[in-house]
């Protein structure tokens, strides 16, 4: 299929998946559609199921149950990602991965299979992602169109007075930091563009218009963690840009957009009887709790020499009865779960990836890289597929720049 011809199918079938994901309660209907659509375009060659599933993870969080496995199979029959190992590093990481989580696995606690499988997918959905070119513009398309289905679902949802007002928070089927995930993507990348200085006057309008729009949503969700990662990339954008252009208007668009910014968060502040905003400059007692959480599994990792190097075991944390919470942070739970081994190996492996994309000298796909660890660095499990696809795209994107040209490529 050619590009153009992809980017629609793609597209429409983003829209349908978001329609029944947000708009409907039967769940069996959206894994059945799901699961219709990806056979077909394997078995009629309609497109590579990789970028419908890019799609799908950039709007929302997927199952991940052993029927959902089934569902996403045409995903693991691509020949090119068993022939090139891509930006995971070469294979014998890969099968280190598959040991330590097996190990983990037999000496854990009331460990899950099912957990360990989806944990597995998200690294192999990685190694496809990431073996991919992704350009600049066609990239914006996908995050504009995010913008539009949470723009539309929300609008929708005024109408019928469905609304989810969640501790005074803007939310998402009674879960903040699903919205919060979603629409800091849109208002991350169009800062960003906008402080490169990329496109026409015509595509700065638009920039300036999705930007504004999803930074107002973002700070209705009030998360603090969203809230960060976008402007740490930003940061980093402005850093770069004005390293690199001499610093003039770079400097100019961020301080506008800061000033925006700030009035927008005044604005916003005057709605108390709604939104809570004011919670964002309140001392957090550890990050709502987080620290808390995690000095908690860490003590009861520490306690056992094996726990401590292979963890608890693949599965919700929930089940050691230590604590009714979750890990609230997708690399510690690589941690608790998997243990110290794991986690050497991980990181090692992400700065491989942070090493590959500098070198890339693409000022974008860095600042993305940062922007997509920071948003799971105090939410989400290690089987939040959102943050392997995100890590990969900021890899495609290095790649596209380069032309796959760097010697050292992450193979």
């Amino acid at each position: 299929m050619k590009d153009g011809l992809r980017l629609y199918f793609y597209l429409a079938f983003c829209l349908v998946i978001a329609i029944c994901g947000y708009f409907t309660t039967s769940i069996p209907l959206i894994v059945v559609l799901f699961g219709v659509v990806m056979y077909s375009t394997y078995f009629l060659k309609f497109v590579e199921p990789i970028y419908l599933y890019i799609g799908v993870s950039i709007l929302m969080s997927m199952g991940s149950s052993m029927f959902f496995l089934l569902l996403t199979l045409p995903l693991y029959l691509n020949k090119n990602s068993y022939s090139v190992m891509g930006s995971i590093t070469k294979s014998p990481v890969v099968f280190v991965i598959v040991v330590l989580s097996f190990l983990s696995f037999c000496t854990g606690i009331q460990a899950s299979f099912t957990t360990m499988l989806v944990f597995f997918m998200g690294i192999w959905l990685y190694i496809m992602t990431s073996n991919i070119s992704i350009n600049d513009d066609e990239f914006y398309i996908y995050v504009v169109f995010s913008f539009l289905v949470v723009a539309l679902t929300l609008y929708i949802q005024l109408l019928r007075g469905e609304i989810v007002i969640l501790y005074n928070r803007l939310a998402f089927d009674d879960n903040i930091r699903k919205l919060a995930d979603v629409i800091a993507i849109p208002a991350f990348v169009s800062f960003s563009y906008l402080i490169m200085g990329k496109g026409s006057i015509s595509y700065k309008i638009l920039y300036c218009v999705v930007g504004v729009l999803s930074a107002a949503i973002l700070m209705m969700t009030l998360s603090k963690g969203a809230l960060i990662s976008a402007i740490v990339g930003l940061l980093v954008v402005l850093i770069k840009s004005t390293i690199r252009r001499g610093g003039g208007k770079s400097v100019l668009y961020f301080l506008i957009l800061g000033i925006f910014s700030y009035w927008a968060f005044c604005f916003v502040s005057n709605m108390d009887d709604t939104f809570g905003v004011s919670r964002l400059s309140e001392e957090d007692d550890g990050f709502s709790g987080r620290t808390y959480i995690w000095d908690l599994y860490y003590v009861k990792l520490m306690e056992s020499p094996v726990h401590a190097i292979l963890g608890f075991g693949p599965g919700e944390l929930q089940r050691l009865n230590y604590s009714e919470f979750y890990a609230h942070s997708a690399f510690l739970d690589i941690f608790f779960s998997y243990g110290i081994s794991m986690s050497v190996i991980m990181c090692l492996v992400l700065i491989k990836i942070f090493r590959y994309v500098y070198r890339s000298k693409d000022t974008f796909a860095m600042a993305f890289l940062v922007f997509s660890c920071l948003l799971f660095t105090t939410h989400g499990l290690c089987t939040n597929h959102q943050l392997y696809i995100l890590v990969a795209i900021s890899v495609a994107l290095a790649k596209h720049s380069n032309n796959d040209t760097i010697s050292d490529n992450c193979e």
